[in-house]
């Protein structure tokens, strides 16, 4: 234990006695880039990866690009510290005046049942709380908030507190240890216990007991107390970290750690240290916002003057200024000489040395050559903008106004092969005139040389040179590199090229940088180093590796770039950056979380299936980046279902999902990394309910009902409708029918009269022998129209029939004056044929009693039958003297009754039988007249559709 003491001690008197004019290499996080404040008391890491700040205006949740600020109107300040995270993944944190907050469901929380004393840590272990408040020591149910467990203590004594996740420690008369389990008290040393402003931390051997304002601490383990001095230049130690392997003290004049022998920012107020899960450490100040340090060997020496060039020279930093100033450090010993000045101070922009030739190359105002004092070797005003050596004697050179070489001496090499014979020592050789060369290399297999120029890209090779073009156009190149055979080329407008035979060709290395824009490139050794927007890469053609060296920095403006021993030295715009040749800076995907999900403007606490109503369809996703390192960018891409990916604007890290409309979705979320999770939502909207199956069904088995229900409505209206219909149909029928045979029941007591009359003219004439054959027509008559009375219809062969009988007695009244003739046509079978009874006989009967009968010519009857498609047309045709001469001597006889009587019943009998058989009766009469318009009979035409009998 007195071991370790007195190394603790010799680091913390090493810090004072060492401190150098470096510092780590790292990222500014202040107002200048977004930050809120640069007063920052506290620092923690929860388990998703956010970064928590307590500062003088609240707590903040920082993502690497933005800070969420979390308050409450209430709250009595918001200045605090000793941020915390239970078991439920709620961020604690405590403000100076003591009162305790938390953060549940994105809303900053009092913790209520806690009344404070003052300013005094508090302790998240397991599912408890521990506070100090004017009762004791209080534990508290984390989940309930009600109060488990109190201990008694000495409040007059009571100093700090402290929590390691295991215990809760309060200083005061006493140590005292309190747990889950229960209360131990530990002695403290005499010493101890008067320390004012205590600080307890926890330490690879235990607890660390420091004080603000005392130069002494103590070690606390194994309940025993170990003291250790702390050295007298160290004034004031406000706070104490603890990074997992190794303390700080945070002071007013920088940290300090007690591992690494120099300090860290000195001169900076240092709040807190603090590590975080990708080795990055967060070194908070009181009034300049965050030091962010990837890691602690990158140094950056800080320089008065502004570095325009850089390059290694003899295990030495040769280093050019803006002021024409070249300088040679030690990087040993930090030791800097100026070794030449010039008087136009115009900056060094070409700085080179090589190893086979002792001088130093400069291009300022003018070209010159120097020892490796300083003392000038050569001088040139021409404007060289780079030189590569082709021997220790001869360099070729690119110029503004010419490109060529200079020699300064003969050597081995011939080099009359690709230069003209005339070689001019000590001078400029011209081999391209006119151009403005902007740089040059030498291809040392092929013998070739290789010059870039606003004109284009030339090479010159045995006495000749030619322009390379590129898809045939000239290519204007504004840095030319090359390893061995393989040149590489920096175009005008930043893009990387590779020159390969005479022809320009995309390159074979970085192609994953294409799309970025490339500032500058260098080879050194066998190593190619780009410097990008995106940060500086580097390509090893050795072990033909390619990775990231150092990101991009706004605070740090790279320019030049060389190599000397196990380090690199990167030229900045403050000064020098110090890192190991073997240095790679780590690729750390950014870490890709879902946020916040709200639905219709309110936060949703989202499970991985949810569903929505259909007017909750305003779906807005929030989404954290988590990375730390300024200056990269990573690409977010999402998803609908399975439609394409879709790039996320960068700058909003917010979705929106306005009016969805009803369905099942799935949103997708995932970053460049191929080795990570995407992030996947699935959530439904819900139908409107009249669009939903069940009330689809509903309506669809509703409609069913109804459709079948009016269908049988309707048929049960048809059915009784018909009834209706048939019921007055079979009245009507047998009203008709009535009617009919009171017709025919009329008729027939007429044809009797009209019968007798005849058979008694034939008495009174005493005309016995034709009196009993028409006696006996008579009654062959008689029995027939008898028969005929119950009947409606009979076929047309009895119809034929009965008017033959009838014809006969009527011409016996006639005495054989009379002559008739039946005939049909287009008819087989006659008693097939059915119509109405008794529907001719009438008309046969006028025409003879009122046509024939007056006619003093030979009486003709004529009645045909002919079948025309579906009708039966019927004509009774006589000569008599026709229906006007028959109206004027019936007048005469003042005998009108037989006629009306005849006339009217015939027509209410067809308007009958038009109703019974749907209209399929017709009958015309016509008066027959000759040329002379003499009346020359009558003709009755009946058309009627015959009867179907079943």
């Amino acid at each position: 234990m007195i071991k370790k003491i007195l190394f603790f001690l010799a680091v913390l008197i090493n810090f004072v006695v060492s401190a150098q004019n470096s510092i780590p290499y790292y990222y500014h996080l202040s107002k200048q880039n977004g930050m809120p404040t640069e007063v920052v008391y506290d620092v923690y890491q929860d388990r998703k990866g956010f970064i928590w700040l307590s500062t003088e205006q609240g707590l903040f949740r920082y993502d690497g690009k933005n800070y969420h600020n979390y308050a409450l109107d209430e709250q009595t300040s918001k200045s605090g510290s000793c941020i915390s995270e239970d078991k439920y993944g709620r961020i604690w944190y405590s403000n100076f005046d003591g009162y305790l907050y938390f953060i549940e469901k994105g809303q900053l929380k009092l913790f209520k049942p806690h009344i404070p004393i003052g300013y005094l840590k508090f302790g998240l272990i397991n599912n408890s709380l521990f506070t100090v408040e004017e009762e004791g020591v209080i534990v508290y149910d984390l989940m309930t908030g009600k109060k488990k467990k109190s201990y008694l203590i000495n409040q007059k004594k009571l100093n700090f507190t402290h929590s390691d996740g295991k215990n809760f420690y309060v200083f005061a008369d006493e140590l005292l240890i309190i747990n889950e389990k229960g209360k131990t008290a530990v002695q403290l040393p005499e010493a101890l216990k008067n320390f004012r402003a205590g600080i307890m931390q926890n330490t690879k051997n235990g607890l660390l007991f420091t004080s603000k304002h005392e130069s002494f601490g103590y070690y606390f383990k194994n309940n025993t107390f170990s003291k250790v001095n702390l050295p007298k230049e160290i004034t004031f130690v406000q706070n104490t970290s603890f990074d997992g392997k190794e303390n700080w003290l945070c002071t007013t004049d920088g940290a300090f750690s007690t591992n690494l022998v120099q300090p860290f920012f000195k001169g900076y107020n240092i709040s807190t240290v603090y590590k975080d899960r990708n080795q990055n450490y967060w070194f908070a100040t009181i009034n300049n916002g965050i030091f962010l340090v990837p890691n602690l060997h990158v140094q950056f020496f800080e320089s008065k003057n502004i570095i325009t060039s850089l390059s290694a020279y003899k295990n030495q930093l040769l280093i050019g200024t803006q002021n024409e100033e070249l300088f040679l450090k030690n990087v040993e010993n930090k030791n800097e000489k100026l070794i030449f000045k010039g008087e136009n101070k115009h900056e060094i922009y070409l700085l080179r040395s090589f190893n086979n030739s002792p001088n130093i190359f400069t291009s300022s105002y003018g070209f010159r050559i120097l020892d490796q004092n300083g003392k000038l070797v050569y001088q040139d005003e021409a404007a060289i903008k780079d030189i590569v050596p082709l021997d220790e004697k001869n360099f070729a050179f690119a110029a503004s106004g010419t490109c060529g070489f200079l020699s300064f001496g003969n050597t081995k090499a011939d080099w009359k092969k690709i230069f003209p014979p005339q070689i001019t020592l000590g001078a400029q050789n011209t081999l391209i005139n006119k151009v403005r060369g902007k740089s040059v290399v030498f291809d040392a297999e092929n013998l070739r040389l290789y010059f870039a120029t606003n004109k284009g890209l030339f090479v010159v090779s045995k006495n000749k040179n030619q322009e390379i073009l590129y898809r045939g156009k000239s290519v204007y190149i504004s840095r030319l590199v090359q390893y061995g055979s393989q040149i590489f080329a920096l175009t005008q407008n930043n893009k990387l090229l590779q020159v390969k035979d005479f022809k320009i060709i995309q390159p074979s290395v970085f192609q994953s940088l294409s799309h970025n824009k490339i500032l500058n490139i260098r080879m050194i050794n066998e190593r190619l180093y780009l410097n990008s927007d995106y940060g500086i890469f580097v390509y090893d053609f050795k072990t033909r590796k390619e990775y990231k060296k150092l990101s991009y920095n706004q605070d740090f403006e790279f320019s030049q770039i060389t190599e000397m021993g196990d380090k690199v030295f990167i030229g900045v715009n403050r000064g020098i950056l110090s890192l190991p040749l073997s240095y790679q800076e780590h690729q750390n995907y950014p870490k890709l979380i879902l946020d916040e999900v709200k639905v219709n403007g309110k936060i949703t606490s989202f499970s991985s299936q949810k569903s929505f109503e259909n007017d909750e369809n305003n779906v807005e996703l929030k989404y954290a980046l988590l990375n730390f390192t300024p200056g990269e960018k990573y690409k977010v891409f999402y998803k609908i279902n399975n439609g394409n990916w879709h790039l996320a604007d960068e700058n909003s890290r917010k979705l929106d999902f306005p009016s969805l409309s009803a369905g099942d979705y799935q949103i997708t979320l995932k970053t460049e990394d191929k080795n990570a999770t995407p992030i996947v939502l699935n959530f439904t909207i819900k139908q409107v309910f009249w669009k939903s199956w069940i009330f689809i069904l509903f309506v669809g088995g509703l409609l069913i009902f109804l459709i079948i229900f009016y269908y049988r409505y309707q048929i049960r209206k048809i059915n009784y409708t018909k009834q209706l219909e048939i019921d007055t149909i079979r009245l009507e029928k047998e009203s008709n029918s009535s009617k009919l045979k009171a017709f025919k029941s009329q008729m027939n007591p007429h044809f009797f009269y009209n019968a007798l009359n005849t058979l008694q003219s034939y008495i009174l004439t005493n005309e016995k022998k034709p009196a009993l054959t028409y006696l006996s027509q008579f009654s062959g008559l008689t029995r027939k129209i008898l028969e005929f009375t119950e009947q409606d219809y009979i076929s047309l062969e009895e119809e034929i029939e009965t008017l033959k009988l009838y014809l006969e007695l009527e011409k016996a009244r006639f005495n054989g004056d009379l002559h008739y003739e039946i005939s049909t046509k287009n008819m087989d079978h006659l008693s097939k044929i059915h119509i109405p009874v008794l529907l001719l006989q009438p008309y046969v009967e006028n025409a003879i009693k009122h046509g024939l009968l007056h006619s003093r010519k030979e009486k003709i009857l004529n009645i045909s039958f002919e079948k025309k498609k579906d009708f039966l047309c019927i004509r009774i045709e006589d000569n008599g003297i026709g229906i006007e001469k028959s109206k004027i001597i019936n007048a005469q006889k003042g005998n009108q009754k037989p006629a009306s009587f005849a006339t009217s019943a015939q027509e209410k009998r067809v308007e009958i039988l038009n109703k019974m058989y749907k209209n399929s009766v017709s009958i015309i009469i016509e008066n027959k007249e000759n040329e002379n318009g003499v009346s020359t009979g009558t003709l009755v035409k009946i058309q009627l559709k015959p009867i179907n009998v079943l």
